[in-house]
C-alpha cells in the first residue's frame, strides 16, 4: 500500500475493517488497532492537508523579463504580441518546469500501477501530462517550421535548444 491508496474509499474501508476486527480481539490486538488507526489517520491528515503551492513556489527566483514584457505588465489591459525570441530561455524553462511540477504532483501512485497509465480514465493526471507534452511539442514544431527565412528559423531553433538545456 501507498499513502495515497488510502484516498480511495474501498482501500480506506478495508483498512478500517481490519482495524475493527483487531479491536474486537485480545487486549494486545486492541492496543495495536488503536495505535494503527491513530498513526495512519495522523499521517493521512498531514499528507492530504499539504498545500499545492508550498514554500517551493513562494521562494522562486525573480523572473527574467524583457523590456517589452515589463512595459506590458504596467498595463494589464494591453494585449501583447511576442515572439518566442523575446522570452528569456531560462525564464521559459522555469515557467514550463513550474507548470510540469504542478501537474506531476497531482499524479497518484495508483495511476502508474498495473499499466493504468495506458487508460485515460484510470490515470487522468498522467493523461493530462501526456496531452500537455503533445501540445507543447506541436507548438514548438509549428513555431520553428512556419518561419520561412532560414536565418530566423535557425535563431528560433537555437532558442528552443537553449530552453531545453535549462529544463
Amino acid at each position: 500500500f501507498n499513502l495515497y491508496d488510502f484516498c480511495i474509499a474501498s482501500v480506506k474501508e478495508r483498512f478500517n475493517g481490519f482495524c475493527l476486527r483487531l479491536s474486537q480481539g485480545s487486549p494486545n490486538e486492541k492496543c495495536w488497532s488503536e495505535h494503527l488507526s491513530l498513526s495512519f489517520k495522523s499521517l493521512l491528515d498531514r499528507s492530504l492537508k499539504r498545500s499545492e503551492d508550498e514554500d517551493f513556489f513562494n521562494s522562486a527566483p525573480k523572473p527574467v523579463l524583457s523590456k517589452k514584457i515589463k512595459e506590458a505588465s504596467k498595463d494589464p489591459g494591453k494585449i501583447l504580441e511576442l515572439s518566442v525570441l523575446e522570452i528569456n530561455p531560462i525564464e521559459l524553462a522555469r515557467q514550463w518546469t513550474l507548470l510540469d511540477l504542478q501537474m506531476l504532483r497531482r499524479i497518484r501512485p495508483y495511476e502508474l500501477l498495473r499499466k493504468n497509465f495506458e487508460k485515460s480514465e484510470s490515470s487522468p493526471h498522467v493523461t493530462a501530462i501526456k496531452n500537455r507534452f503533445n501540445k507543447l511539442t506541436l507548438w514548438i514544431a509549428t513555431e520553428i517550421l512556419t518561419i520561412e527565412n532560414l536565418k530566423q528559423r535557425i535563431r528560433v531553433l537555437s532558442h528552443f535548444i537553449l530552453v531545453a538545456e535549462h529544463l
